[in-house]
C-alpha cells in the first residue's frame, strides 16, 4: 500500500453581494458611533438608541446594539476592578512578606529591617480603588 499525500479539496468562497457587504460595514460605523457616544459623550442607552434609530437602524436593531455596547462597558469595568483588587492585594501581601521576613531575620540576630511601607500603601490604596469601582 502506497502512502500517497491527501489533498483537500479547494474551498471557494462566493463573492458578497454588494448590499450585504453595505450593511456590514455600515452595522460597523453604528456600532462605533453608538460606542463613542456612551464612552466620550456620556450618553445613556436611550440617547444611543434615539441617535441610532435618527441614522436608519429599526428600533429593534438600536435596542440591540446600545445593550451590547453598554454590557461591554460594563464588563470591562469589571474586568479592570477585578484586576485592581488583585494586583493591590499582590503588592500589600508581598509588602507585608518582605517586612515580615526582614523584620524576622533582625529580631534573631539584632540588626536592621526593612519596612515595605510604599508596596504595602499602594497595594492597599490599589486594592480599595478595585473595590470601589466594582461596587459601582
Amino acid at each position: 500500500m502506497e502512502n500517497s499525500p491527501q489533498t483537500t479539496p479547494e474551498v471557494q468562497s462566493a463573492p458578497l453581494d454588494p448590499q450585504v457587504l453595505k450593511n456590514l460595514m455600515s452595522y460597523d460605523q453604528n456600532y462605533a458611533y453608538a460606542a463613542n457616544l456612551m464612552l466620550h459623550q456620556d450618553k445613556n442607552n436611550y440617547e444611543v438608541k434615539v441617535a441610532l434609530m435618527d441614522r436608519g437602524m429599526t428600533e429593534n436593531e438600536a435596542i440591540i446594539m446600545a445593550e451590547s455596547i453598554e454590557s461591554e462597558i460594563t464588563n470591562a469595568h469589571k474586568a479592570k476592578a477585578n484586576k485592581d483588587m488583585l494586583w493591590g492585594a499582590v503588592w500589600c501581601v508581598g509588602g507585608i512578606i518582605v517586612t515580615a521576613a526582614t523584620y524576622s531575620a533582625a529580631s534573631n540576630g539584632g540588626g536592621k529591617y526593612f519596612v515595605a511601607w510604599g508596596a504595602i500603601l499602594f497595594g492597599g490604596i490599589q486594592f480599595i480603588r478595585g473595590v470601589m469601582a466594582s461596587m459601582k
